[in-house]
C-alpha cells in the first residue's frame, strides 16, 4: 500500500491507499496512453488526480471515493474541502468521477438544478446527494450520468449485500458535457463486486496529430519458450535482410536491424502469454474458475447457484493465491540452485516498475513528469561538467602520431563478433533501440553475419550512423 506509479507490461496503475481494503483511489491507463501523462498526484486516499495531455490540450481526471452515508458531516465536509484543493489545481478541461456515495434522483427546476442535472435521474435523492448537487452548481459541473436515458436495470451502479436494493452512486461530472457522447452502466465485470463499471465517451478536440508515439518495450526472454519463439522468429525475419546492397547507407541497415530483433521478441501470441498464467495457476484452481464463469454467465440463478457463487469468489481468491506463492518459492529455489542469484529471480518475478514520482531541485519539489526529466537532465548535466574539467587534457603529438588509417585495420569476421556477444553482460539496461543483451547473446549465431557486414562496412566508409554517435556511453556502459 502507500501511493505509487506502477509500469506494468500493458498498463500504468497510478495508486493511493493507506490500509489494505479500506478507501483508496487510482487509476488504470491504457500503456498507449504512457506518453500523455503528465503528473499524478494524490491528495488523500478519498481523492487523486491525474493531469493528461493530448495534442497540446490539457485533461485532468480527479478520481474520489466519498464516505458513506452512515459517516459524520465532519468526515463529509472534509472529503469536499479535499476535493476543492484537488480542483483549485485542475485546468477547465476536468473530469470527476468515482464513488460519490450519493443519490441525486432528479432535477428540481426551481432550484435552477437543470444546468447541473439531465432528466434521466435515477432513484430518490439523499441529503448526500444534496451535498453534491450543491458542489456541482458551485463548480459549475454537469452530472453527465442523468443526461443520458437508459433502462432502470442500466441505470444502477451499486448492489447491497441482501441483493435488494440498487442504487446509483457512482458518477461522472464535466465542466464541458457537450464533449461527452454517452455514459452508460456496464454489466458482468468478472469479479466479486458490489458495483459496477461506469464508462464516458469524450470527445477531445482534435488538433494537430504528434508525429512521436509510445514505443513499446520488447518483452524480456524469461523462459525457454521464450527464448525458442524469438529465435524462430529471427531466423525467419534475418532471411529478409539483404546484406549486398553496396548502396544502402550503414543507418538504414542499422534500423532494419533494429526492427528485425525487436519485432521477432514482440511477435509472441496471447496463446504464449496464457500458458505462462496456466503454469502458474494448478488445473484445480482453473477449474475453479471455469465454474464461476459459467455460474456468473447464469442470467436466472436458484438459491444454490447464489450460494454456491459466493463460496467459489472465496476459495478461488485463496487457491490462486496459493499458486502464485508455490510458484514464487520455486523461482527463488531454481535460480538459487541453478545460478545461486536471487537477483535473477527477483527480475523473473517483478512485475512492474516504479515511477520517480517527484524530485527535489533546489527548494522546490516537482512532480509533473517533464519537470522531472528537465531535473534529473541538469543534475547529470552539472555532474558531467565538473567530472571532465578534472580529467580533460589535451592530446599529445605522441598520442596523434598512433592514429592509424582506417584501411590498414583488418577487416572484422564472424568468429570474433560471436565471441564479444557472448562477453556481453547480461541485466543492463538497454539503450534507446531496446534491444536487451539478453537477445543479442540468444541471437549470437544468426546475428553474428549482419553485425559483421554492418561493423565492416563502417571500417570502409569510416563513417557511422547518428545511432552510433548518439549510443557511444550506452554502447560502453552496456559492455
Amino acid at each position: 500500500m502507500g501511493c505509487a506509479i506502477e509500469e506494468h507490461e500493458d498498463y500504468i496503475f497510478c495508486y493511493k491507499g493507506e490500509t489494505l481494503g479500506l478507501y483508496g483511489v487510482g487509476f488504470l491507463i491504457k500503456k498507449e496512453h504512457k506518453n500523455k501523462i503528465v503528473s499524478f498526484s494524490a491528495y488523500s486516499d478519498r481523492v487523486a488526480l491525474l493531469k493528461m495531455k493530448y495534442n497540446n490540450q490539457p485533461l485532468t481526471i480527479i478520481q474520489v471515493y466519498a464516505p458513506t452515508e452512515k459517516a459524520t458531516d465532519d468526515e463529509i465536509n472534509s472529503f469536499y474541502e479535499t476535493l476543492r484543493k484537488a480542483q483549485s489545481q485542475a485546468g477547465e478541461n476536468v473530469l470527476v468521477i468515482g464513488d460519490f456515495n450519493a443519490k441525486i434522483g432528479q432535477p428540481k427546476i426551481e432550484d435552477m438544478e437543470n444546468f447541473v442535472l439531465g432528466k434521466f435521474g435515477y432513484g430518490n435523492r439523499n441529503e448526500r446527494g444534496e451535498k453534491l448537487i450543491q458542489y456541482a452548481l458551485e463548480h459549475k459541473l454537469a452530472i453527465m450520468n442523468s443526461f443520458f436515458k437508459s433502462r432502470e436495470n442500466r441505470k444502477w451502479t451499486w448492489l447491497s449485500p441482501c441483493g435488494n436494493i440498487k442504487n446509483e452512486i457512482d458518477f461522472i461530472l464535466s465542466k464541458h458535457p457537450t464533449k461527452i457522447r454517452n455514459v452508460e452502466v456496464l454489466h458482468g465485470f468478472g469479479f466479486r463486486s458490489d458495483h459496477r463499471l461506469v464508462r464516458a465517451t469524450y470527445i477531445l478536440d482534435q488538433g494537430k496529430k504528434s508525429r512521436t508515439s509510445f514505443k513499446a518495450q520488447p518483452k524480456l526472454l524469461r523462459t525457454h519458450e521464450d527464448i525458442s519463439s524469438y529465435l524462430k522468429n529471427l531466423e525467419t525475419n534475418i532471411n529478409q535482410l539483404e546484406t549486398q546492397q553496396e548502396d544502402e547507407d550503414i543507418q538504414t541497415f542499422y534500423n532494419k536491424l533494429a526492427n528485425i530483433i525487436n519485432t521477432s521478441l514482440a511477435y509472441r501470441s496471447n496463446k504464449n502469454e496464457l500458458k505462462t498464467i496456466n503454469k502458474i495457476l494448478s488445473e484445480s484452481t482453473r477449474a475453479l474458475l471455469t465454474r464461476r464463469t459459467e455460474l456468473l454467465k447464469t442470467k436466472q440463478k436458484t438459491k444454490q447457484m447464489k450460494e454456491e457463487l459466493s463460496r467459489l469468489f472465496k476459495t478461488t481468491s485463496k487457491a490462486i493465491d496459493k499458486d502464485y506463492e508455490y510458484y514464487r518459492h520455486k523461482t527463488i529455489e531454481t535460480n538459487l540452485k541453478e545460478y545461486r542469484s536471487t537477483k535473477k529471480a527477483y527480475k523473473k518475478l517483478t512485475t512492474h516498475k516504479n515511477w520517480i514520482q517527484n524530485l527535489k531541485s533546489k527548494s522546490e519539489v516537482t512532480r509533473t513528469r517533464q519537470d522531472i526529466m528537465n531535473c534529473a537532465t541538469d543534475f547529470y548535466k552539472q555532474l558531467y561538467e565538473k567530472t571532465n574539467s578534472i580529467s580533460c587534457t589535451t592530446k599529445t603529438d605522441a598520442t596523434m602520431g598512433n592514429s592509424q588509417d582506417m584501411n590498414d585495420l583488418p577487416p572484422v569476421d564472424e568468429k570474433e563478433v560471436t565471441m564479444n556477444i557472448r562477453k556481453l553482460r547480461t541485466d543492463k539496461s538497454p539503450g534507446p533501440d531496446g534491444i536487451q543483451n539478453e537477445a543479442l547473446k540468444a541471437g549470437a549465431i544468426l546475428l553474428a553475419r549482419p553485425l559483421t557486414y554492418l561493423f565492416n562496412k563502417v571500417l570502409n566508409t569510416e563513417s557511422n550512423g547518428k545511432e552510433f554517435t548518439k549510443n557511444k556511453k550506452n554502447t560502453k556502459s552496456k559492455k
